[in-house]
């Protein structure tokens, strides 16, 4: 069996063993949801998926059991635990400290060179708007699509720190946070109001401007009235 996986986004050519590019792309998948709280993790599925042997697989998936993200029942079931409202709020908390503190420390040397990853991703995000505001065939798909891009933007912008234990933080707290919750069904406010917050971000970060620190703090406070709102929220037990 071939034990390399396709690349991930954000992970490339790196030097990370199977076991953790098998966790990130786990991580990456609850995140953007693909994965939902309380979806089951079949090792012998993911595997087939991957292309890897099942061990990687257990390790990463005992990697999130022991970060609290997945239940594992030996011999009987493996899931995806769903979070408590406290979780949800402690990790809303959590990134907004990672974000603002990123942006407050990047926006005066990030090179427009650095930003094009940043560029690229929301030039995705313009499309996917587009096939969503015109409620054509590819709607449903833009959508899913606008959220992944969503995802990629803050990791993608946490990871212009080059700081490693700040990719990581990020992506731990973005467990409890999924993008589910971020863009619930009782959101309150528009994917196209989001998308220009982006947009906004990307040109203050490209004139080096402190204004990405205000525009940052107020899309953060959009995302928590959206999360505390959704309907997802609401059916979580509080503790």
């Amino acid at each position: 069996m071939n034990n390399a996986i396709t690349p991930i986004p954000g992970i490339g050519n790196s030097d990370l063993s199977l076991s953790d590019q098998v966790y990130i792309y786990l991580v990456d998948r609850i995140v953007n949801g693909t994965i939902n709280y309380g979806d089951s993790l079949n090792i012998k599925d993911l595997a087939a998926e991957l292309h890897v042997s099942p061990m990687p697989i257990r390790d990463a998936i005992k990697k999130l059991e022991l970060e609290g993200i997945a239940v594992v029942k030996p011999r009987l079931s493996c899931h995806v635990r769903t979070p408590t409202k406290k979780d949800v709020l402690q990790a809303v908390d959590a990134r907004r400290m990672i974000e603002l503190y990123v942006v407050s420390s990047i926006y005066r040397t990030v090179t427009r060179e650095e930003l094009e990853p940043i560029r690229r991703i929301v030039e995705e995000m313009r499309s996917d708007i587009r096939d969503i505001a015109d409620r054509n065939e590819n709607h449903d798909n833009a959508r899913e699509s606008y959220i992944a891009r969503d995802t990629e933007f803050h990791r993608t912008l946490c990871g212009l720190m080059h700081n490693a234990y700040v990719a990581k933080f990020y992506r731990e707290t973005s467990l409890h946070l999924s993008m589910r919750f971020r863009h619930a069904v009782g959101r309150r406010h528009s994917l196209k109001k989001t998308f220009h917050d982006h947009e906004k971000m990307l040109e203050q970060l490209e004139h080096n401007s402190p204004s990405i620190v205000t525009t940052m703090e107020e899309h953060l406070e959009r995302s928590r009235d959206n999360i505390i709102h959704g309907d997802l929220f609401r059916t979580l037990e509080d503790t």
